[in-house]
């Protein structure tokens, strides 16, 4: 199938991975004990107390001294504009000011007490850039879109080694409510695509631009100082993509293979005896009819469908201003469309209708005792229906899968729970929807999942829809119409369905020269080494990198990350996230600049791609073993306590709550 992401030379890496970025924060003190930090035996260990306070390091500013300027390049009020080339770094200064990062004393913490859990609400450690990092002042990234577990980042590989620290990215290139400002048009490296962001060097007059990530000078267009909307000479430093960290750029014809297409849903509800026992039916009906004034319409193009799934499938035909019709198909075996112009309805022309099997849906099934569940013929019907258009099929099950092609075999789970054999229960049984799954991604369909009741219906094997598709996948285990649970079911499917996704995705991540993005982790389908095929984002959707440094880095070193997407308005765009960190020989200064939350988020993502490979208890020990292995490696490197045994133990006020985080996940 034609893929919404263009592969001529001009798009290539249209999309791109994350990376997020923190505020300052309250500046951070090195004490230097003199005793030292007890062994380092367990995260259980984790309690927090106040902060020691010591002496600022050798050759560091006492607090209180001032932070370097974001921006030389950035004109003063009432003076002329920047000289072009004034942004570029400066470079040599910026090992002097990582020599001095004692602006404010580094501060380390004894665990005991009650941990402030307050602190999980803190900012990430304050990234220190040199002056004349951005050629012009502008807006940093927010951590909500990118976020670095490092922001102080090791020069060497041999030091991050030293650390035990993981380097890694956060990416959420949606998030909710957001208002990312908009640039006029595409301006890239011609080397290794890069988009023009804050952080390039213009030279030679402002007539060429230096790319910060692979460092080749490139010509700036004419149409760079000039409006073509109102025909006038335009303001350089204004610009969005000069301004911004955070911006999007409307995608021209080249970064499309055909024109955005409408949303499209497709419901999959069980309708068997297990579903009915819950009450299910009349519950997702019901929400479903309550969302539907929220689903992205702006156009009135979306489009709805219905099916019923037990051991039969009862398709729904709606017209306008007529009698909804219920049709059932018996033979699933191979499933024909009883008809294919009146199942997937415009929501608008057909809306009367559409609220008329909704309302009666619930009723119409109450009393249904067919057991057995056709979801894979359910599926494959679905695929008939957005064969041509993409869309997102959303699977609401409360019994397993028996029927027609895609049935499992149910596990024992109630008796492995517990046991070694528990880690079997993760992997899925068969290929049969990892298969349907990729088919599905190169058609530009997502896949929701949502499982009702306590049932054995082998998620593990059904989650492949989701996982590789970019979709969600939800689990209601006390769910029953009328109890809390159903009422927490409602409020989350509802905001889920009514979230602003974007469609049809590519998503990409970049870095400078001597970083290398060695794995992925979230719900994707990787096309390539590098490219990641979306065809949902999900506001809040988050997806991890893992980084390894291949050679010595710079002083900064520089993350973008381009999604190439289709708006629920029906608009193609691409989203730029830009993010630099500075870089650090200074081991105080790599765990004294780490990002706990971040750092956690990632183990965990890690910890359940190796649940998944191999035992859920080796899950569990990587996890215990990395925070003991970080912790340690603060006590030999950053204190005087390098070795024997100590009363007390310390950890970076940084990463206080890094054991409370791995344990919870645990």
């Amino acid at each position: 199938m034609a893929s919404a992401y263009a592969g001529q030379q001009a798009p290539q890496g249209a999309a791109e991975a994350p990376a997020y970025s923190g505020a300052p924060s309250a500046a951070p003190a090195f004490f230097v004990p003199g005793a030292g930090p007890a062994p380092v035996t367990s995260p259980s260990a984790l309690m927090q107390g106040q902060p020691v306070q010591g002496q600022p390091m050798q050759g560091q500013p006492m607090q209180g001294q001032g932070q370097p300027m974001y921006g030389q390049g950035q004109p003063m009020q009432g003076q002329g504009q920047p000289m072009y080339g004034q942004g570029q770094g400066q470079v040599d200064g910026l090992t002097q000011q990582f020599g001095q990062m004692g602006m404010a004393e580094f501060q380390t913490m004894v665990l005991n007490g009650r941990p402030d859990l307050a602190a999980l609400d803190e900012a990430p450690p304050a990234m220190r850039l040199a002056p004349g990092t951005m050629c012009v002042a502008a807006e940093e990234c927010a951590p909500r879109f990118q976020r670095s577990t490092l922001n102080a980042v090791p020069r060497t590989d041999k030091l991050l080694k030293k650390t035990r620290l993981p380097l890694g990215l956060l990416v959420t290139p949606v998030c909710a409510d957001d208002d990312v400002a908009v640039a006029p048009d595409i301006v890239r490296c011609r080397r290794c695509r890069t988009y023009i962001n804050p952080f390039v060097a213009f030279t030679d007059g402002g007539r060429r631009w230096r790319c910060n990530m692979c460092g080749l000078s490139n010509d700036v267009p004419l149409t760079f100082d000039y409006d073509s909307a109102t025909q006038t000479q335009k303001d350089r430093w204004s610009r969005a993509d000069l301004r911004n960290a955070v911006v999007e750029f409307v995608a021209p014809l080249e970064y499309m293979v055909r024109p955005p297409m409408p949303p499209a849903y497709v419901f999959l509800i069980d309708v068997s005896y297990a579903a009915a026992q819950l009450g299910a039916p009349g519950v997702v009906a019901q929400t479903i009819r309550d969302t539907l004034d929220q689903l992205p319409d702006a156009d009135g193009r979306t489009r709805v469908a219905i099916i019923g799934v037990d051991a039969q499938l009862h398709f729904f035909q709606m017209r306008a201003g007529a009698e909804p019709q219920q049709l059932v198909v018996g033979d699933v075996d191979e499933v024909v469309l009883p008809a294919p112009a009146d199942l997937l309805v415009n929501l608008s022309d057909a809306r009367s209708s559409l609220d008329l099997v909704l309302e009666r849906f619930g009723a119409m099934f109450s009393g249904n005792h067919g057991v057995g569940n056709a979801l894979g013929p359910a599926i494959r019907a679905a695929q008939q229906m957005l064969g041509g258009i993409g869309g997102r099929i959303v699977a609401v099950m409360a019994s397993p899968p028996t029927t027609g092609e895609g049935l499992v075999e149910l596990r024992a789970e109630g008796r492995d729970l517990g046991t070694p054999r528990e880690s079997e229960l993760l992997r899925a049984q068969g290929t049969w929807y990892k298969n349907v799954a990729a088919d599905c991604s190169r058609a530009q369909i997502a896949f929701d999942t949502v499982f009702l009741g306590q049932q054995a219906m082998d998620v593990a094997t059904v989650a492949g829809l989701a996982r590789y598709t970019g979709g969600t996948l939800l689990h209601y285990p006390a769910f029953m119409a009328g109890r809390p649970e159903a009422v927490r079911f409602a409020a989350e499917f509802g905001r889920h369905l009514a979230g602003a996704a974007g469609l049809e995705a590519v998503l990409r991540v970049r870095a400078s020269k001597g970083l290398r993005m060695s794995a992925y982790y979230g719900h994707f389908f990787l096309r390539s080494l590098d490219l990641l095929a979306l065809p949902s984002v999900d506001p809040g959707r988050c997806y991890a990198v893992d980084l390894e440094i291949d050679e010595s880095l710079p002083p900064v070193v520089y993350f973008q990350t381009a999604l190439l997407h289709t708006t629920a308005l029906g608009e193609r765009r691409i989203r730029v996230v830009t993010q630099a960190v500075p870089t650090t020989d200074n081991a105080h200064s790599v765990f004294h600049h780490a990002d706990q939350s971040a750092i956690a988020a990632l183990l965990a993502k890690k910890a359940v791609d190796r649940a998944l490979a191999a035992r859920l208890e080796d899950a569990r020990e990587a996890l215990q073993h990395k925070t003991l292995e970080i912790l340690g490696a603060f006590k030999t490197l950053c204190t005087q306590a390098s070795s024997g045994a100590a009363t007390q133990l310390q950890v970076p006020r940084a990463l206080r709550l890094l054991p409370l985080l791995t344990l919870a996940t645990k």
